[in-house]
């Protein structure tokens, strides 16, 4: 008896002294992962009959009587966006909304792409144990096609979140963003800016050269801390900053003022961003 209350008391006081709490992930889930033309197709799919039907084909409130029709903006150049273009039009003649030339009298339908790069290695905790997760396995057989990693094996490192708006000049009468897995070896076939608008594609980072997971990263590397101290020492040792060790080639995703969104043709081909200066033919 003696020794169960010890135990007792031990456990309160170790519970009392703990001060960080435990790690939890979030809810058992499905996430899609977009691998074919065929999946850019649904998407678009989904696209029309969410955002763009309801407007044409059911009695909305805020939908003024001159629009006629839907414009496509096609600023995305990529490979996914000249489809998605394609798809888009399709599927708005297949619902009968007729496809606008221009933005005059018709709502203006864009898209943008972020992508997401985890560095780490995840893997998928596989489904729920016990009679739920019986019940859930046999749902997800008969109604949904799970991918490899469904079984435990890796993650895919990327992610998109494509976000599609429906708007008349500032004002945007429906936005939705879809978060999405892609193949790490795909990501060059999503988002290119038009070739006035693009940098070079191919590029190499020099020796030397930061390159950072994310832009707040970046930002971050090159800010000072109130002692007027470089940040840069602290990102590195957090791992979210690096110095290239060497001349790497690269592909440009994307730019901006200030750095390149920048993706390894190295194994595993991973993205970074990286200051202008980083960056040479």
């Amino acid at each position: 008896m003696r020794l169960i209350l010890t135990v007792c008391i031990l456990a309160v006081f170790t519970t009392a002294c703990a001060k960080n709490p435990h790690q939890a992930t979030y809810p058992w889930s499905y996430q899609q992962k977009m691998q074919s033309a065929d999946h850019w197709e649904k998407l678009a799919g989904k696209v029309v009959g969410q955002q763009v039907r309801p407007f044409f084909q059911e009695n909305v409130q805020n939908k003024d009587d001159s629009i006629l029709g839907v414009y496509i903006k096609d600023i995305d150049k990529s490979s996914f966006g000249t489809a998605f273009q394609t798809y888009l039009a399709s599927g708005l003649f297949n619902n009968s909304i007729p496809v606008a030339e221009t933005p005059d009298n018709a709502f203006t339908l864009e898209w943008s792409v972020q992508k997401v790069l985890h560095n780490s290695e995840r893997k998928d905790p596989g489904q729920p144990f016990g009679f739920i997760g019986v019940a859930v396995g046999i749902v997800s057989t008969i109604f949904t096609t799970p991918d490899e990693y469904y079984k435990g094996s890796k993650v895919p490192h990327t992610e998109l979140l494509v976000t599609v708006k429906l708007r008349i000049g500032n004002i945007v009468y429906s936005r939705k963003t879809e978060t999405l897995y892609i193949n790490d070896e795909d990501t060059a076939n999503y988002w290119v800016l038009p070739e006035d608008n693009a940098s070079p594609t191919l590029a190499s980072v020099f020796k030397g050269s930061v390159i950072c997971r994310e832009p707040k990263d970046l930002d971050q590397a090159y800010s000072y801390n109130a002692e007027g101290i470089l940040q840069l020492d602290n990102v590195i040792e957090d791992g979210r900053c690096a110095i290239a060790t060497d001349t790497h080639p690269v592909t440009i995703l994307d730019d901006s003022n200030s750095y390149y969104i920048i993706r390894s043709d190295e194994k595993p081909y991973y993205t970074y961003v990286t200051p202008r200066s980083s960056l040479g033919g």
